[in-house]
Order: C-alpha cells, then sequence, then structure tokens
C-alpha cells in the first residue's frame, strides 16, 4: 500500500478526530477576571491563616500556656494532689486550644480584610500598583482601630461581614 492510502484509513482519520476532542476536553477554560482575583484573595488569606496558626501556637508553646489561670472547684480538696493537677493540665490545653483558635480566625479575618480591600481597590482603580497595597492597609488599620469593646469580643463576625461586602463590591465593579 502507498503512504496515502494508509492516511486515508477512516479509523486513522477517526483516531486523530478523537485524539484532538480528548486534548481540547484536557485543557481547562480560561479564568475570568472575578475568578482570578477570588483564587489569588483565597490562596493569600489561606497563606495569612496558616502564618496565624503557626504564629498563635508559637506564642502558647514558648510561654502562653503558664498564663492561663485555672479555677479548681472547692469539692476537688478532697480529691488526691495527682488528679487535681491532671485536670488542672487538661484545663490549661483545652483554654490553650481555645485562645489558638481565637487568635488564628483573627488573624485570618484581618488577612481576608486586607486582600479584599486590594482586590477592591484594584478593580475600581483598574490597575495593579502600590496604591493598592496603601489603601488596603489604610482600610484594614481604620478597622483595627477602630474596634469597640463589643466588636473586640465579636470581631470574626464584623471581619466576616466586610471581607463578604467587599467581595460583593469587587464583583460589582
Amino acid at each position: 500500500m502507498a503512504p496515502a492510502e494508509e492516511e486515508d484509513k477512516p479509523w486513522r482519520r477517526a483516531k486523530e478526530e478523537r485524539l484532538k476532542l480528548e486534548q481540547q476536553a484536557a485543557q481547562p477554560p480560561p479564568l475570568t477576571d472575578n475568578q482570578r482575583d477570588a483564587l489569588e484573595w483565597y490562596r493569600n488569606t489561606c497563606l495569612v491563616a496558616g502564618a496565624g496558626l503557626i504564629g498563635s501556637i508559637w506564642r502558647q508553646v514558648a510561654g502562653g500556656a503558664a498564663q492561663h489561670q485555672v479555677f479548681v472547684p472547692p469539692r476537688a480538696q478532697g480529691l488526691p494532689p495527682e488528679v487535681v493537677d491532671t485536670w488542672r493540665r487538661n484545663m490549661r490545653f483545652k483554654e490553650g486550644v481555645r485562645t489558638v483558635g481565637r487568635q488564628t480566625v483573627f488573624v485570618t479575618g484581618v488577612g481576608a480584610l486586607y486582600f479584599g480591600a486590594e482586590v477592591t481597590m484594584r478593580r475600581w482603580r483598574q490597575s495593579r500598583d502600590a496604591w493598592n497595597t496603601a489603601a488596603a492597609g489604610a482600610v484594614t488599620g481604620a478597622y483595627l482601630g477602630a474596634i469597640s469593646e463589643w466588636q473586640q469580643q465579636h470581631h470574626h463576625y464584623v471581619l466576616i461581614v466586610l471581607c463578604c461586602w467587599l467581595y460583593c463590591v469587587s464583583a460589582v465593579l
């Protein structure tokens, strides 16, 4: 058989078409600007959350556990000292885990607010430069400076609302 006849075989053409379709299906569709910005915001926020978690654990291990005061109920006076010491250690550990969780949520919220403000400024100004970063830092610093007594205890709710608002605003822009 001649080479030209070999290339004309229908099964060979069908195989080549199938390979082309498989290659096209394997390539994901390109990301839109909104998707790219959301992905960048999420990645940066997760990096800040990881750093916040590591920092909180380091602070707890480096001496924060000794700062927790544990209330021992009066009925524990009749228990052996080993039991009371074990109970105190367990309560200090639980309080340490709660503290690490609160600090990590706070750092994550501040990071999400910062990166959300940066994305919003970038979309509003239609440019990528240092002014977006400066404006995001100013927004985040203003939030941290303005939190009231109530917000200090419920700051994660306020941060979530602010981040959602920023995301909605950036999606509209």
